[in-house]
């Protein structure tokens, strides 16, 4: 009985069994490919590396963003109730300001009218 004929192969190399100069390039070839798999890995491990170390700087800053607003809110809560402060203490001083004009109308009015019933005459008594 005979065997089957081998499959085909691919490529230069016919016979499994080939010169030793062919048996030896498979393995130059498996180093090279190992070692662009290493020098990769490598490149992919320094990329990561380097974006984490981008992303913890993004991520403090963003942490200090959020500390800022968190001040900034405080800030401007305290500022609307000085602000509101403010207006009533103005509020206030304008209606005292209006009694004053007006009890200083009011006086100014009695004044006009003694001055004109006693004969331009502030104190004393008319000479009718």
């Amino acid at each position: 009985q005979g065997y089957p004929p081998p499959p085909p192969t691919k490529g230069w190399m016919r016979s499994p069994y080939g010169s030793m100069e062919q048996n030896t390039e498979q393995p130059i070839r498996g180093n090279a490919l190992l070692r662009d798999a290493v020098r990769v890995n490598e490149e992919s491990a320094e990329i990561a590396d380097r974006t984490m170390g981008h992303m913890v700087g993004q991520r403090q800053q963003l942490q200090g963003a959020q500390d800022n607003l968190v001040d900034t809110r405080a800030l401007t809560k305290e500022a609307k109730r000085k602000l509101g402060e403010l207006q009533r203490r103005i509020m206030m001083e304008k209606i005292t300001l209006s009694l004053i004009i007006a009890t200083l109308l009011v006086i100014d009015c009695l004044l006009i009218y003694r001055l004109a019933s006693n004969d331009g005459r502030l104190f004393g008594k008319s000479k009718n």
